[in-house]
């Protein structure tokens, strides 16, 4: 017999005897990784700790995977050996090995401050690796991808608040196929842009199907976070070549393009190719006749579908690189009624992390005596509540 383990297992008995739980388990998983007494072990540790608590992980799973997992409890492949309220010991039935512990944090990983980027975390069944990629960021989604891993992870969803502290922002798909066809149908949801995956294969799916939703019809969405309004009037060349570099982008849903042509004169044959582009981000609109440029904006902002909505001169090109920026930027910031920025802008340098805020008739008169439109974004709810028409 292995002397280290059979002191773990002696150590262990000692530690249950005086009641320290956790020491106790942690030296009966010392002896059984020694081999020592596995069968004597595995029956106590389950008459013990897990078979008292299994109605309760029971009651857990169903409350926790409601609308989330189509698993049944049978087919769940770890088992939990509580220590304490909140730590727990990981056993694989089919291996027979235990796997480490987990410790419930009792503070949530969601907070008010919420990032506009999306992640995509495939093929990864241990929630502890998860954890510190959720925690990078507090993403707008969590989206999971299971796979063969699914009864691996749903296990997870025994434990006691595990909902409540870590998945009320999660989507989770079972497989691949389950997840193209949402994406595919839900185009209102927002592609992830950060993946984790061993396989590079789930990026050229999404990049699949960020293609189809820009030859598709997306006039029904009703979830459009940022409207980019291009006022224009006799400069249809430099028109197009802002709308070629948002083009760019790989956002879909979170934005639409509208060029409103002010009645102009010149570069028809550049207007008319804003108007033929296969983008359905893309939408042209021309005035019978030159309204001046305050009118035409309205006529912009009258168009707007998003939640935010920010003025580009035909001139200026955008920076696609700073997009995310800003977008999250928008969002931590969304109570604002007007925003002014320049770093979205080739013309006019790179983001900075400083942002003011103004607020009330003050924020309304500083966006509308601003020098120089471009960068001028507006909270489309709020402006629809001065003006209902628009």
């Amino acid at each position: 017999m292995d002397k280290m383990g059979y002191t773990y297992y002696q150590a262990a008995y000692k530690f249950f005897e005086e009641q320290q739980c956790e020491k106790a388990v942690e030296n009966f998983i010392m002896a059984y990784d020694c081999n020592i007494c596995q069968e004597e072990i595995l029956e106590n540790l389950y008459a013990c700790f897990i078979a008292p608590n299994e109605a309760d992980f029971k009651k857990n799973y169903e409350k926790n995977r409601k609308d989330l997992l189509n698993i049944p409890y049978e087919d769940l492949e770890i088992d939990f050996i509580p220590v304490s309220n909140s730590n727990f010991y990981l056993f694989h039935r089919k291996s027979q090995e235990f796997m480490g512990s987990f410790s419930l944090d009792d503070s949530s990983i969601m907070k008010n401050d919420v990032d506009f980027e999306s992640i995509l975390i495939a093929d990864c069944w241990d929630f502890r690796q998860m954890l510190s990629l959720i925690k990078e960021n507090t993403w707008e989604i969590v989206y999971i991808l299971l796979n063969e891993h699914k009864s691996y992870f749903a296990s997870f969803f025994k434990l006691p608040r595990f909902r409540e502290l870590y998945m009320n922002n999660a989507i989770i798909f079972e497989n691949v196929e389950i997840m193209r066809m949402f994406f595919e149908e839900y185009s209102d949801f927002y592609l992830p842009k950060r993946v984790f995956a061993s396989d590079n294969n789930y990026s050229a799916i999404l990049t699949e199907i960020h293609k189809k939703r820009l030859a598709n019809s997306l006039a029904k969405r009703k979830n459009i976070f940022l409207s980019i309004l291009i006022p224009s009037y006799n400069r249809g060349n430099k028109a197009l070549s802002a709308i070629q570099e948002i083009c760019c982008s790989v956002y879909d849903s979170e934005i639409e393009v509208i060029v409103s042509d002010n009645g102009s004169d010149l570069y028809a044959q550049e207007y008319q190719s804003i108007h033929d582009i296969q983008d359905s981000r893309i939408r042209y609109h021309r005035n019978e006749y030159n309204m001046g440029f305050l009118e035409n904006d309205m006529v912009l902002l009258d168009m707007a579908k998003g939640k935010y909505a920010i003025l580009s001169s035909d001139e200026d090109i955008m920076l696609i690189s700073n997009l995310p920026y800003y977008l999250n930027l928008i969002k931590k910031h969304g109570d604002c009624g007007v925003f002014c920025t320049s770093g979205m802008l080739g013309n006019f340098g790179t983001p900075e992390d400083e942002t003011v805020k103004v607020h009330g008739v003050k924020a309304i008169l500083s966006g509308i005596n601003t020098n120089y439109a471009t960068g001028v974004g507006y909270n489309m709810a709020l402006l629809r509540q001065m003006k209902p028409n628009i």
